[in-house]
């Protein structure tokens, strides 16, 4: 429910990164954009620990050689 990114560039992204196994994509359905900014309105305690969660994942594998 992002009001700032359309529907349809959030399927751009995920068709991009369909060809490389390692890339990830989430939807955080009924979650508003800036949904990790405590103090604010929109901000969804459940699904901003989820997505930093996802990000320290990725960067913990960047550290791993392929």
């Amino acid at each position: 429910d992002d009001e700032l990114t359309p529907k349809d560039q959030v399927e751009a992204v995920q068709v991009a990164f369909k060809p490389n196994a390692r890339a990830e994509s989430y939807v955080y359905p009924g979650i508003l954009h800036g949904f990790t900014m405590q103090g604010r309105p929109q901000f969804d305690l459940d699904a901003s620990e989820l997505s930093f969660e996802r990000a320290i994942r990725v960067l913990d594998e960047l550290k791993t050689p392929v």
